[in-house]
């Protein structure tokens, strides 16, 4: 009897979602995701899981001093770089919470904690005051989460309602929000401080469908 509850307490599910943002931006990911289920009810999720997550900018897109040593200061601290076409793929291992409400609706929370990404090189142009130069950028390469502007690389996170059509299947929808960041060759920016990272924050709307095991 303990056996069966505790393989019952356990849940492994592929997901496959795309979100749609402002700007013909958008992003695809797949994730493998393996959570509990507990307490009394089992009504509460919690796990963890990897995800590839692609997002594409559109065909332009500019992106900001990212290190919070900058971006905390104000605009006057904030320097920009332009990117055509941005385009980044990211795997990272994430974290997943959820509660089921019912039998068929649950909701949840789910973000990337640590990874790598990479991309194809691209020449962007470094806009600092009145001033622009050319300026060759790649995906930033090492993901890590530490708190809003304290991020560094990209990094994927989803709020969601979960509606499951049954034990194998169910579809998802939610609002995602995504960091996605470049490196310069060189520390383009030199005031306030030397910097070569540029990020751009997106909130898109996200669906997806869920395939359990």
């Amino acid at each position: 009897y303990c056996a069966t509850t505790y393989a019952q307490s356990r849940e492994t599910y592929l997901v496959l979602e795309g979100s749609k943002g402002s700007g013909l931006q958008y992003s695809v990911a797949i994730s493998y995701n393996y959570v509990w289920r507990i307490g009394k009810q089992q009504k509460f999720e919690l796990g963890t899981g990897a995800r590839l997550t692609y997002y594409s900018g559109g065909p332009s897109r500019f992106y900001f001093s990212a290190p919070a040593s900058i971006a905390s200061g104000g605009n006057d601290n904030i320097d920009t770089v332009l990117v055509n076409s941005p385009s980044i793929y990211s795997l990272n291992l994430m974290l997943n919470f959820g509660y089921r409400f019912t039998k068929k609706i649950s909701a949840g929370f789910n973000i990337d904690l640590i990874g790598g990404s990479f991309g194809n090189e691209k020449l962007a142009s470094y806009i600092g005051g009145v001033n622009s130069s050319p300026a060759p950028v790649k995906p930033t390469s090492f993901n890590l989460l530490q708190g809003d502007n304290y991020d560094h690389g990209n990094l994927n996170s989803t709020f969601f309602v979960r509606y499951h059509i049954n034990p194998q299947l169910a579809v998802k929808a939610g609002i995602q929000h995504l960091f996605s960041e470049y490196t310069t060759s060189t520390e383009v920016q030199q005031l306030p401080s030397p910097n070569d990272r540029f990020r751009y924050k997106s909130t898109m709307f996200s669906a997806g469908i869920l395939f359990y095991f």
